[in-house]
């Protein structure tokens, strides 16, 4: 019951203590643990897009990797030559971008769009893995 309490007290903006309120970005998850998840939903999306069900519920995977790729434009860490990092923040740009409008367009029931945008989504992703992925 005390944790309850705590989480409500928290929601009303009422909490105390010594944690930051901020976090970074690239402290969000670890790289190798967002591909994982990356691929996960991706996956539940490549069904989604052939028949969308529930359009709601669905569009959660494309904006949990919208969010995602805001922690991927701020971890630069995985780039090997300083002078590659805008184009490592493109790709998550792009990608970030992409997995919003796929979100939008599955709330919209249009699965179509929804798979025509996640496809450009996943052309990022390629042009990426290509670049800083060549030789793993």
């Amino acid at each position: 019951m005390v944790a309850l309490a705590s989480a409500k007290s928290a929601l009303e903006g009422q909490g105390s203590g010594s944690a930051a309120t901020e976090h970074p970005w690239n402290k969000l998850i670890g790289m190798h643990a967002m591909m994982e998840e990356i691929n996960a939903r991706n996956s539940k999306i490549r069904r989604s897009v052939r028949r969308l069900r529930d359009p709601d519920e669905e569009s959660l995977h494309p904006t949990t990797l919208a969010v995602l790729a805001v922690a991927m434009y701020a971890d630069t860490h995985e780039v090997k030559n300083e002078s590659d990092i805008p184009q490592w923040q493109q790709h998550a740009r792009e990608f970030q971008q992409h997995m919003t409008q796929t979100a939008a367009a599955m709330k919209k029931n249009d699965a179509d769009g929804a798979r025509e945008v996640w496809l450009e989504g996943v052309k990022s992703c390629s042009a990426c893995h290509d670049k800083f992925r060549r030789d793993e």
